[in-house]
């Protein structure tokens, strides 16, 4: 498992899935983290989930479920509505 939280992490991800399908690296988790400023890009890029201390865990959970089940616009409004929480943290 490796939790991500160095910038620019969104295209570390990316890199690191790429050297996973091609072979190059053994297939492992990817948490993200950084306070939660990039829960909405992150899964696109190949995260398993988000590790962060953000205060409303309800709305992690309901943004990762939305992101599973395909509904990115769904999950970009709930992530743009809590955005200013998420930056204020």
């Amino acid at each position: 498992m490796l939790k991500a939280e160095d910038w620019p992490g969104l295209e570390k991800i990316s890199a690191l899935r790429r050297l996973q399908a091609s072979g190059d690296l053994r297939r492992f988790s990817i948490l993200t983290a950084n306070g939660g400023l990039f829960l909405d890009f992150e899964p696109e890029r190949g995260s398993d989930g988000s590790m962060t201390g953000y205060a409303f865990p309800d709305m992690l959970v309901e943004l990762d479920q939305l992101h599973r089940q395909g509904q990115r616009e769904a999950a970009h409004d709930l992530f743009c509505a809590h955005l200013p929480l998420i930056r204020f943290e």
